[in-house]
């Protein structure tokens, strides 16, 4: 019998070489210009040689395309010399590229006329991450909080260098300084009960049922790239008592945060699957539909990432 649900950005069929869920842990680019070499802790400005500047393509007037604005902010920000890396960029050019069109499309859904979206980038560094998701969304209302312990100066120099290849993004990126800290719990297995079992009281997010995103006047995207340890546990839950509507992170450091995991399943998967297979069992029990992706394993080998969108 045909589900009623409500659609969404992945299918739900099984793993195939053809089918939108198929997992590839190590992808390839998304991003058409791959970088020229090995890339690493190392400076735009200092990694493009002249040589390497001319594998880059001519800046596009008007762009139309999220790939043109993305070339045209990587020649900006190389020919500006901004403090960021090679591999930043990269990194969060295919984070963003893997992720919007699930996290957008989560968001844009509900009422109509759709609500304003609402990014927060958690433990955000300087910002680039989800400042891209301002700079990349033209004819979208989306405004951007940035959310970490103190807002670094290269956040205002690589800001400035974006709005002035994406003037339409003025007014709205907002940097908050507030300390998320590292006190969630770490990730929990379901009982016999079921995976229900994993989840908070019927007092909790879950029972608040698929309107609770629309709750506020806002539909709100949650994101946290490379959040170290259990501070990944702590964007998730962030993003469960926020009922956002779509939430990616990419986790990190995974040393302590699977404790309840079982002997077999951190023996065979490691601690990194093990502790990812209890935080989208985590989002699962509280109405999300969950999936993995990841980047090019070049950029980083802490490269899955977990999206999931509320039912």
């Amino acid at each position: 019998m045909p589900s009623s649900a409500s659609p969404h950005t992945s299918s739900y069929g099984s793993p195939g070489s053809t089918s939108p869920t198929h997992f590839h842990s190590d992808p390839s680019f998304l991003y058409p210009h791959e970088p020229g070499g090995k890339l690493g802790r190392q400076r735009l400005s200092s990694y493009y040689s002249s040589e390497l500047m001319n594998t880059l393509p001519e800046k596009v007037k008007s762009p139309k395309t999220t790939k043109q604005i993305l070339s045209n902010i990587h020649l900006e920000l190389t020919a500006s010399e901004v403090p960021l890396d090679v591999k930043e960029l990269y990194e969060s050019f295919e984070f963003f590229l893997r992720t919007r069109k699930r996290l957008f499309g989560a968001a844009k859904r509900g009422p109509s006329p759709p609500l304003p979206i609402e990014v927060h980038d958690m433990c955000c560094g300087h910002g680039f991450t989800g400042m891209l998701f301002a700079a990349c969304s033209p004819s979208l209302d989306v405004h951007v909080k940035l959310f970490d312990q103190t807002c670094p100066p290269s956040h205002f120099v690589i800001r400035e260098a974006l709005e002035r290849v994406c003037p339409h993004m003025k007014g709205r990126v907002e940097f908050v300084e507030k300390s998320l800290s590292a006190e969630g719990s770490p990730p929990s297995y379901p009982s016999a009960a079921g995976p229900s079992a994993a989840g908070p009281s019927a007092a909790g997010p879950s029972a608040a049922g698929p309107s609770a995103a629309r709750s506020s006047s806002v539909s709100r995207i949650v994101i946290g790239v490379h959040a170290c340890g259990l501070l990944t546990d702590s964007v998730l839950e962030y993003a469960l008592s926020n009922s956002a509507t779509s939430i990616a992170v990419m986790p990190c450091c995974y040393t302590g945060t699977n404790p309840q995991a079982p002997y077999g399943l951190k023996r065979v998967l490691g601690s990194s699957w093990s502790s990812d297979i209890a935080r989208i069992y985590r989002l699962s029990s509280n109405n999300y539909h969950t999936d993995f992706s990841s980047i090019p394993s070049s950029i980083t080998p802490m490269n899955r990432i977990i999206v999931a969108e509320r039912r």
